[in-house]
């Protein structure tokens, strides 16, 4: 999970986490799935049990690629969009969909524009 520290937030922290910790971790979610592709079209495993499993991993890594993808599309767009600046008291930006609902990131499942400070 990553956590920016909202009144230190900048265009910088934000290109920072892109680049050093969701690209990442988007091409090992990326890597693992088409590991399991890859599994899955192989030999058949030893019992419906496991088959089960590995099918159920790699909706979920399916479904984390999916969430990490979209997240990047929002981060980006808002940080190409000329003159985007983050609040200068809150640290947070004045574009609201730099913080797309991803249940993935927050802890219960709530949505994060549900666990946002306003």
């Amino acid at each position: 999970m990553l956590w920016l520290y909202a009144p230190r937030l900048s265009r910088e922290t934000l290109y920072a986490a892109l680049n050093d910790y969701v690209e990442p971790r988007r091409q090992r979610a990326r890597d693992e799935l088409r590991q399991f592709s890859e599994l899955l079209n192989g030999p058949t495993p030893a019992s419906a049990r496991e088959a089960r499993e590995q099918l159920q991993r790699r909706d979920e890594v399916a479904q984390l690629v999916a969430g990490l993808d979209q997240f990047v599309t929002h981060l980006t767009s808002v940080l190409d969009q000329p003159g985007f600046q983050p609040h200068p008291t809150t640290g947070r930006p004045s574009v609201p969909a730099c913080w797309p609902s991803c249940s993935a990131t927050v802890p219960g499942g709530a949505s994060w524009s549900s666990t946002a400070p306003s």
